[in-house]
C-alpha cells in the first residue's frame, strides 16, 4: 500500500520573509529620519543661535554641532538597542 505524495509549499512569511519586511522597513524609516532630520537641522541652528546671530545657520561652529546632534541620536539608538537585546539573548 503506497501513500500519496502530498506537495509541501514554503510559508508565506517563514525566517527569511520576515527577515526581508523588517530590511525593507527599517530602511524606509532610516531614510525617512535622516531627511526629517536634516531638513530641520537649519532651524534648530537659527534657534539655538550657534551661529551668535538669529538668522545663520552655515557657521563652523554650527555645522560641527549639528554633525555631533546627528550622531549622538544614533548613537544613542544603538547603545539603547544592545542594553535592551542583551538581556533577552542571555
Amino acid at each position: 500500500m503506497t501513500t500519496p505524495e502530498v506537495a509541501l509549499e514554503p510559508p508565506a512569511f517563514g525566517v527569511a520573509g520576515c527577515g526581508v519586511l523588517g530590511a525593507v522597513i527599517s530602511s524606509f524609516l532610516f531614510g525617512y529620519s535622516i531627511c526629517v532630520l536634516n531638513s530641520c537641522m537649519d532651524l534648530i541652528a537659527v534657534a539655538l543661535e550657534w551661529c551668535g546671530n538669529d538668522w545663520q545657520s552655515d557657521c563652523i561652529g554650527s555645522r560641527t554641532r549639528q554633525g555631533l546632534v546627528n550622531a549622538s541620536l544614533y548613537l544613542g539608538a544603538a547603545i539603547g538597542a544592545l542594553l535592551i537585546g542583551r538581556p533577552t539573548v542571555a
